[in-house]
């Protein structure tokens, strides 16, 4: 591999990273717009919500077995192409038993195979020396990059006559987004298989877990990062406060949700993504991708 091959693998890679989970999250925007767009009520899509964060948390455990079994460029294409459907899907307002099973379909994908095949591929891409650079690198693109599809976004539920269909046109923008994202990576992002095959798998003991769990900085960073996801949720839930009691507009809450959630979101301290939540080496994905907490950030 090149270079230039590299980089461009590296740059598209994040940048799928900023796209893909952006209607499963799409509440840390627009949140009542977004139920009224689907016809739910909001106990509804909170209960939605709750089996996506639940399944979501239980793929994580899958997600490295899935990377050590599978090519990571073939399952990050297949996480892009499922979310992408999903999206569309949504976009019919398929009901609220069809809109659940579109929320599962999306945390198998974006957990299941997309989240811990992007940590390893992202780690083939360099040496050890490298991996805290790209690492870096990849948080930056995914904050830009996140930035710019929720600033367009916004946009686009700002000019649309009713919030609701504006959100609606939204999702299925993202969705087509998806198959875009899943040609590019299909097409340009190059891979070392020769290097794929020697990592090999690897396998995390149950005495490994039982010395982990008996391990007190398990706890305390496991704890650490709980807190610190209560505190990011709660954030989430402060765009029905702007609407409803201070009166502010959807295009303006759009805004407000944006920077608050990409933006100000995008320093290296991130809870799901920090240093020590990923692997230094590529061959220990599946670790990688059962240490993140419950959600990857959008």
């Amino acid at each position: 591999m090149t270079k230039s091959q590299k980089w461009v693998s590296f740059l598209i890679l994040s940048m799928t990273g900023g796209v893909i989970y952006q209607v499963a999250y799409i509440r840390f925007v627009f949140l009542g717009p977004t139920a009224t767009a689907l016809e739910l009520s909001a106990q509804q899509y909170a209960n939605i919500i709750s089996v996506f964060g639940v399944v979501a948390m239980v793929m994580y455990f899958f997600g490295g077995w899935f990377a050590d079994k599978f090519s990571p460029k073939a399952l990050i294409v297949t996480a892009l192409v499922g979310t992408g459907v999903a999206d569309l899907y949504l976009g019919t307002i398929p009901g609220y038993w069809g809109i659940l099973a579109a929320h599962i379909l999306m945390a198998v994908m974006g957990m299941g195979l997309y989240w811990a095949a992007l940590v390893k591929a992202i780690g083939m891409l360099g040496d050890s020396s490298e991996q805290g650079r790209l690492f870096g690198f990849l948080e930056g693109v995914r904050g830009v990059t996140s930035t710019i599809v929720g600033f367009v976004g916004t946009a686009v539920v700002a000019a649309s006559v009713a919030e609701a269909a504006g959100v609606l046109w939204l999702i299925r923008i993202y969705g087509i987004l998806c198959f875009v994202y899943a040609v590019l990576v299909w097409l340009f992002v190059k891979g070392d298989e020769r290097r794929l095959a020697d990592l090999g798998s690897s396998t995390v003991t149950l005495r490994q877990l039982w010395l982990a769990a008996r391990n007190k900085y398990t706890w305390l960073i496991g704890g650490t990062v709980m807190l610190m996801y209560c505190f990011y949720t709660t954030l989430g839930y402060f765009s029905p406060l702007l609407e409803h009691q201070y009166g502010m507009a959807a295009a303006l809450i759009g805004v407000i949700g944006v920077v608050r959630t990409y933006v100000s979101s995008s320093s290296p301290a991130r809870p799901a993504e920090s240093s020590w939540t990923r692997s230094p080496s590529p061959r220990r994905a599946s670790c990688a991708g059962c240490s993140s907490a419950a959600r990857p950030s959008p």
